[in-house]
């Protein structure tokens, strides 16, 4: 059972130590890939956070680079088991997938989305919000309690395939996304 209600009350859900296990390592590899293509090159997502057009110009670059410090603190706190490192990574999925909705709102689907870095441009789609907004989940789980059970070495097995099943998903998808925005640039 991936979580049960507690007898605290009916409004307390507690997870199995396998889902809380999956969901830190999943986001670990989403925080973490996204803050290294940042890291690569920092002036080119300050050019694609501009482009945006949220901001005033003068934060535009402060604001970038208070991103990729989340974005590596997020990673940290994962990696080290802060639950806080959960409501930081779903306040950044909430406001990433914001941002892109309001910009597929103002008609502004052909700019990147600045997820894949500069080495590999993908425009705004309502795929990138909707993948943004189901990421939430895991992080979410990741805020909550979590049963006290010791865990076997079939949970650890069931971790592993369940995090690289997840992220090869994660990745085979974007790389659809980036594929199908592409051959739609072509026509």
């Amino acid at each position: 059972m991936i979580f049960e209600v507690s007898q605290l009350g009916p409004n307390i859900v507690i997870f199995d130590p396998v889902a809380l296990w999956v969901s830190r390592f999943v986001l670990l590899f989403v925080f973490g890939v996204a803050a290294f293509h940042k890291l690569s090159s920092p002036p080119a997502f300050v050019a694609t956070l501009r482009n945006y057009r949220l901001l005033p110009a003068a934060l535009t670059s402060v604001v970038a680079y208070l991103i990729i410090g989340a974005e590596l603190v997020t990673t940290l706190g994962l990696a080290f088991g802060q639950h806080n490192a959960g409501w930081l990574s779903a306040a950044l999925l909430f406001i990433y997938a914001g941002a892109m909705a309001l910009n597929i709102i103002r008609g502004r689907r052909d700019i990147d989305c600045g997820c894949a870095g500069p080495a590999q441009r993908q425009p705004l789609s309502r795929w990138l919000v909707i993948r943004n907004l189901v990421l939430l989940i895991p992080a979410i789980i990741v805020t909550q309690p979590t049963m006290m059970r010791t865990m076997l070495v079939m949970d650890w097995f069931t971790v592993l395939f369940c995090v690289i099943s997840v992220t090869v998903l994660y990745a085979a998808a974007n790389q659809l996304l980036a594929n199908r925005n592409r051959a739609l640039s072509i026509q």
